[in-house]
């Protein structure tokens, strides 16, 4: 159902869009994503917060072309090209870019050790509890399943928000703690009309810090025009969605 909506938003949309066209000339890094996707906007904004040069080549996973199989044998969305190598898994693909490109600044990595650490702890934090339970919500159908994964989900963030040293995780620097966190903040909207989730009730500080966050221009300009990211959440919404993300979510396993 998703490849149907995706013939009619096959591409980005607004910004995404310009952002798109201004990345079409070969270069030794390019990013194979989906515009719609999380995942891809999370290795997008580190690419634009690096100033890397790469190609963009908008791919659709739903079709399991063999082209994206060759990248990703899962044949899951970002995958990247270094040099005509292949790498897949977001987070790999962060960590990878702070290591082969430590000349563009800012590096979203601390230097420090102990918040390089802390960095870890809480990267891995937010891909193990608190994404899963963004799309717990989304996918609970009925208003009993809806408030007990929304309980849970308010624990973590409640946890995260706390560490906030403000204005970003570690203070006046955007890192990729914040990064890993930016789609599902910029994307929040969703349970907000849907399921009743308020910034606010995380706490002020949480909410101060996600308008922070959905502002930075480099999130804003690899994001596409809302109302085409609404049929597909739809989807997810009425529990048609079907991928091999939701699959480990609802058996317990490791996002794939």
């Amino acid at each position: 159902m998703a490849s149907h909506v995706l013939q009619s938003h096959p591409r980005a949309t607004g910004l995404a869009e310009e952002t798109v066209k201004s990345h079409q000339a070969d270069c030794e890094i390019v990013l194979h994503g989906g515009w719609f996707c999380p995942f891809t906007q999370k290795c997008w904004v580190a690419l634009e917060e690096r100033g890397i040069p790469y190609k963009y080549v908008e791919t659709n996973p739903f079709n399991k072309d063999p082209a994206l199989l060759a990248l990703n044998p899962k044949g899951l969305i970002p995958a990247l090209t270094y040099q005509g190598k292949p790498l897949h898994d977001s987070h790999v693909i962060l960590e990878f870019l702070e290591d082969a490109y430590p000349q563009h600044k800012p590096q979203l990595r601390p230097t420090d050790p102990y918040n390089a650490a802390q960095a870890r702890i809480w990267v891995d934090v937010i891909n193990k509890y608190i994404v899963p339970g963004y799309f717990r919500i989304f996918h609970a159908q009925t208003p009993e399943l809806q408030a007990a994964a929304m309980s849970e989900w308010l624990k973590y963030l409640q946890c995260f928000a706390d560490k906030i040293r403000g204005p970003y995780f570690f203070g006046e620097e955007f890192s990729i703690v914040d990064l890993s966190l930016t789609p599902w903040i910029i994307r929040d909207w969703i349970l907000v009309e849907n399921r009743g989730f308020n910034r606010e009730n995380v706490s002020p500080k949480f909410a101060a810090y996600c308008q922070l966050i959905v502002n930075r221009p480099n999130v804003l300009k690899t994001f596409s025009n809302k109302e085409c990211y609404e049929a597909i959440y739809a989807l997810h919404l009425s529990g048609q969605m079907k991928s091999s993300i939701l699959e480990a979510i609802k058996s317990g396993r490791p996002l794939p």
